[in-house]
């Protein structure tokens, strides 16, 4: 009830476990903890906020860490990403969970808020057997006469993605949406230039 984890890392979990660690003790101990939180990065503009929150569960999902719970400074419950919190301290203040509230529907709600991007992979004959070994993350697989394979998938984040597709080595090519893909291509072209011939 207070941890759910899905997808793969993309925080520094040795730097972030303090923090995983001190906001897991807060929730199962209830208790409410005073953070600094940065809504965005600061290179993106991001300005850091004093705040109390009442920690309900941690779940961890597309690559990062969350805590959801109520925050006292927008006075509802509220998502926040881990790697976020800038400073983190657990108060002798103590909380409960409302009864009423459910946590499966909560993210529910929140991921039907969220804008989807579909996103469209092409794995070479090669790598067909990778996507073949990762059905879960595919709306659809299209087979191709030259043994390749197009996967659909709908992501909430467009990193996300492109990260997932070069995770897969230069067999798995993005082939939309076109942010996507010009994404890829600068990705690919930064990394080409770490390696010199």
């Amino acid at each position: 009830r207070t941890l759910i984890a899905t997808g793969l890392n993309r925080a520094d979990l040795e730097a972030l476990a303090p923090t995983l660690e001190k906001l897991r003790r807060a929730a199962r101990g209830r208790r409410v903890v005073a953070m600094s939180y940065h809504s965005r990065p600061a290179a993106e503009g991001g300005e850091n906020s004093e705040r109390e929150l009442s920690p309900y569960a941690l779940i961890h999902r597309w690559g990062w860490w969350y805590v959801i719970g109520f925050c006292h400074l927008r006075r509802e419950v509220r998502t926040f990403r881990a790697d976020r919190i800038s400073a983190l301290a657990l108060l002798d203040k103590t909380f409960e969970i409302p009864a009423d509230f459910d946590l499966r529907a909560y993210l529910e709600r929140e991921q039907s808020a969220a804008q989807s991007v579909a996103v469209t992979l092409r794995f070479e004959a090669a790598a067909a057997g990778i996507a073949r070994e990762n059905r879960l993350f595919w709306e659809s697989l299209e087979q191709q006469a030259d043994g390749a394979l197009i996967a659909r998938m709908q992501s909430w984040d467009i990193l996300w993605a492109v990260s997932l597709a070069f995770s897969y080595g230069p067999g798995v090519r993005v082939i939309d949406p076109p942010e996507a893909v010009q994404l890829a291509r600068q990705w690919a072209q930064a990394l080409a230039e770490q390696y010199p011939t």
